[in-house]
């Protein structure tokens, strides 16, 4: 007579080296067939309308997908950033002088922005901004529920700059920032020349310091890449040497204060030779100051002085 019995772990005892394996087989299988009821128990129908959300949710995800992929989503956003009340009343824009609002605001524009805040790229706006001829930096911020605000830094005007027969505005290096559009910027050197952008500064900056040749001056002309002439606005020409020229300027200045230089019938001060200045008359001077001249040559002979 055989007889099984259960250790402290509910298992078969070991009888000859065997166990029962049908008995083990099926404690497992009356396990399994009790968790399972319990598991089931535990899992409850879920409520009621939540397969029909669940389905929604799955249709809406597959149209925003397809909204993206065909370059919809902008416009999507835009429109329900105006519906939500993210749309955008006003734009304040600090720091022009010289760019014009009506600028600004359609490189913004150009970013995606469709009078909603939340359609806005406001990276791509900012770069449209500061690609702008006269804006050197640019930053944007969006100000909800509908305000945009733009802070511009513009680049520094030096001089004005005629080449080819063009003008334009350039900054201390040279560099173009854009066509002369009138008279929207005054008072500023106006440069003629082939280099004379890259060298203006330093020569504006060494004349600047004889107010009686630049307060007058009209313009500075580059000639030959190689020395400067000054041109009055009384049409007068001084035509400046090579090298150092502010020793002649020196003179011209003593000179007008002795005798008013600047201020007389005079076409060119030709200083292009070293420690010599020659004057040329306009053609109709120039004859009478022959015939002057003459006359007094005249005199001399009949009074019997040499001339």
């Amino acid at each position: 007579m055989s007889d099984f019995g259960s250790n402290k772990f509910g298992l078969p005892n070991a009888v000859n080296g065997r166990v029962d394996q049908l008995s083990l087989s099926e404690r497992c299988w009356s396990r399994l067939k009790r968790f399972g009821v319990r598991f089931f128990n535990v899992v409850k129908p879920l409520p009621q309308g939540v397969g029909s959300l669940l389905a929604l949710s799955l249709l809406g995800s597959t149209v925003v997908y397809a909204a993206v992929v065909g370059g919809q989503s902008k416009v999507w956003v835009s429109e329900l950033g105006s519906n939500v009340g993210l749309s955008v009343d006003r734009i304040k824009i600090d720091g022009l002088v010289e760019t014009s609002k009506e600028l600004v605001v359609h490189a913004i524009q150009a970013a995606g922005y469709d009078n909603s805040l939340l359609g806005l790229d406001l990276a791509q706006a900012q770069k449209n901004v500061v690609d702008l001829p006269w804006v050197e930096g640019a930053e944007l911020r969006k100000v909800y529920p509908g305000f945009i605000q733009v802070s511009i830094q513009e680049k520094q005007p030096f001089a004005l700059w005629q080449r080819h027969g063009e003008v334009v505005v350039i900054e201390r290096d040279g560099s173009v920032i854009d066509k002369y559009q009138g008279s929207f910027v005054t008072g500023l050197p106006f440069v003629v020349g082939e280099d004379a952008s890259e060298r203006a500064y330093e020569f504006v900056q060494r004349i600047k310091k004889h107010k009686e040749v630049y307060n007058k001056a009209a313009s500075f002309i580059r000639v030959s890449k190689r020395r400067w002439d000054v041109r009055l606005k009384n049409g007068m020409l001084i035509q400046l040497p090579e090298g150092d020229f502010e020793t002649v300027l020196a003179e011209i200045a003593l000179l007008d204060h002795r005798s008013s230089l600047l201020s007389r019938d005079v076409l060119i001060v030709d200083c292009r030779v070293r420690d010599r200045i020659a004057l040329r008359l306009p053609a109709d001077l120039a004859e009478k100051r022959r015939e002057v001249l003459k006359k007094r040559v005249e005199e001399y002979k009949k009074s019997g002085r040499q001339a």
